[in-house]
């Protein structure tokens, strides 16, 4: 059955294209999902699949996109970089996605001392790995820090050019698939790593109607995580590289936040978010990410959500 294109009623030929840039994760998947199918309106508004989140974070900074689907850690950078971001929707937040993964012989994080690490750098899993040292009671001087694109990471893991690595999926279940053992996971630091839509703040209000239908597209088939022999899973699990069988897997390890939640924590003064920004921001502070001293947030809105059901 065809779907209708959000044709944003009474803007045509007044709104600026809305760029978006995004990644491949399965919590972003339902919006990219929409945009395949021609429900938003190409007019108004383009989604660019982007490889590494620093790629996403220099076009926010030079005013390449205009928004991106991202983590909260990765937004702090763009707003301490002197470009102010609003949050204008939440995705999931990971309970067990980002992992710390060893060779098999390796039982414990006290293992990897003097051990080569990879992790990319200046990314989310730099965070992960300062939790992780934390909860093991380790500093950055007791493990050998590698740099790895997450797109190296599992040839790198069988090659055995490196004892452990920070990832997450859909490579994690790549990884344990090659034998690799969880050491810690974000089920360990709950609550703090969230994927969320931030758009610049000077450019937001250039994109009221745009900005409306890309999340209601999203929250619109976001229940289709619970059918996963329907057609909208069967379509995600071929754009990540798995079988429909294998696709709920994918989001093992991941909470979705649901509409009603959005509208919760987004909603003024948003405190609880501008909480977690603290906690978020002391442990990039220790990873050496953020600067030590005043931080900068974003803002928060819940204002482009779409209306909760009757």
């Amino acid at each position: 059955m065809g779907m209708a294109v959000l044709a944003l009623p009474g803007c045509s030929g007044r709104e600026p294209l809305l760029r978006i840039g995004t990644s491949v994760w399965p919590g972003y998947a339902f919006l990219q999902y929409a945009y395949r199918h021609g429900e938003l309106s190409r007019q108004h508004c383009k989604l660019a699949i982007l490889n590494a989140p620093s790629s996403i974070i220099r076009a926010l900074q030079t005013g390449a996109l205009d928004g991106a689907c991202m983590t909260l850690d990765d937004a702090l950078t763009v707003v301490d970089s002197g470009v102010p971001l609003t949050i204008v929707g939440l995705f999931d937040a990971s309970d067990g996605a980002d992992q710390v993964l060893g060779q098999p012989q390796f039982a414990s994080l006290q293992d990897l001392k003097g051990r080569r690490i990879g992790v990319e750098e200046g990314a989310l899993g730099a965070v992960v790995l300062a939790a992780a040292l934390q909860a093991a009671g380790m500093q950055a001087a007791d493990i050998r820090k590698v740099n790895l694109p997450l797109d190296q990471q599992l040839a790198a893991f069988r090659a055995g050019s490196i004892d452990a690595v920070v990832s997450f999926e859909p490579v994690v279940s790549e990884l344990l698939a090659a034998g690799a053992r969880t050491l810690f996971s974000s089920t360990q630091m709950p609550g703090l790593i969230v994927d969320v839509l931030a758009l610049r703040s000077d450019r937001i209000a250039l994109f009221p109607r745009a900005l409306a239908a890309v999340l209601a597209a999203h929250f619109r088939h976001l229940p289709q995580l619970g059918q996963p022999t329907g057609e909208v899973m069967a379509d995600i699990a071929r754009q990540m590289g798995v079988t429909p069988a294998e696709a709920p897997a994918l989001f093992r390890g991941i909470r979705m936040l649901d509409l009603p939640e959005n509208q919760r924590r987004l909603a003024a003064p948003a405190q609880g978010m501008i909480d977690l920004c603290q906690r978020l921001a002391a442990l990039m502070q220790q990873a050496g990410l953020l600067p030590g001293g005043y931080v900068a947030y974003p803002a928060f809105s819940a204002a482009y959500l779409p209306e909760p059901a009757p």
